[in-house]
């Protein structure tokens, strides 16, 4: 893990999705997030990119971030600059500890 917990301040740090996802939804609100539903993360964002071949990888922007998540046998592809939603059980948030 990181240094320790945070303290209030800003601070750079980088979201990772430890585990892939395994089903999405199109959405049309332009909204993107990242909330709390029940026991789960909803992530919510817009297609930057979408991995080529065999290549899971399908970036999501959040406002001015990008999210690298892995979508494997995606199919159909998302379509690029379209919006999505899904659900994770954990996100984890370095260098910090949640």
């Amino acid at each position: 893990m990181g240094p320790g917990i945070a303290e209030v301040g800003q601070f750079d740090v980088e979201i990772d999705v430890p585990d892939e996802v395994s089903a999405w939804t199109e959405v049309s609100s332009a909204v993107t997030s990242l909330s709390e539903v029940d026991t789960e993360i909803l992530v919510a964002g817009e297609i930057a990119q979408v991995g080529e071949g065999d290549d899971p990888v399908v970036t999501i922007r959040l406002g001015t971030d990008l999210l690298l998540v892995e979508i494997p046998g995606v199919k159909p592809v998302p379509p690029l600059a379209g919006l999505l939603s899904f659900q994770v059980p954990e996100i984890r948030l370095y260098p910090y500890p949640l």
